[in-house]
C-alpha cells in the first residue's frame, strides 16, 4: 500500500488467509490508505478540487474500485473510472 505498511509488516489480511475486500482488518488495506482516497486527499490539500468536477480518472494496477472508493470518487464530481484491461483479465485469470 501506499503507507508503507506491507512493506514493514505484510499483510493482516493476506497472512490470516481472508479475502480482498475485508479493508478494516488490515491497517495497510484500510479504506483511507486507497490510492483513490490518497489522491483525492492531495487535491484537496492543494486547493484544487474544483478540477475534480467531470474529470476522468484512470486506475493502474486495479480491475475495479471498491465500493467506498467508488462512492466517494462520485461525490467529489468524478466523471468517469477507467482500468486497463490487463490488469482485469490477469485478475481473473482470463487468456
Amino acid at each position: 500500500s501506499g503507507n508503507g505498511y506491507h512493506d514493514k509488516h505484510g499483510c493482516e489480511r493476506k497472512k490470516r488467509g481472508i479475502v480482498s475486500g475485508q479493508y478494516e482488518i488490515c491497517p495497510g488495506c484500510h479504506f483511507d490508505n486507497h490510492s483513490e482516497i490518497n489522491a483525492i486527499r492531495m487535491v484537496k490539500e492543494n486547493g484544487l478540487e474544483d478540477e475534480l468536477k467531470d474529470a476522468d480518472v484512470y486506475l493502474h494496477s486495479h480491475w475495479w474500485a471498491c465500493e467506498l472508493c467508488s462512492k466517494k470518487l462520485h461525490e467529489v464530481g468524478i466523471k468517469n473510472v477507467f482500468f486497463n484491461k490487463e490488469w482485469t483479465r490477469k485478475f481473473l485469470e482470463i487468456n
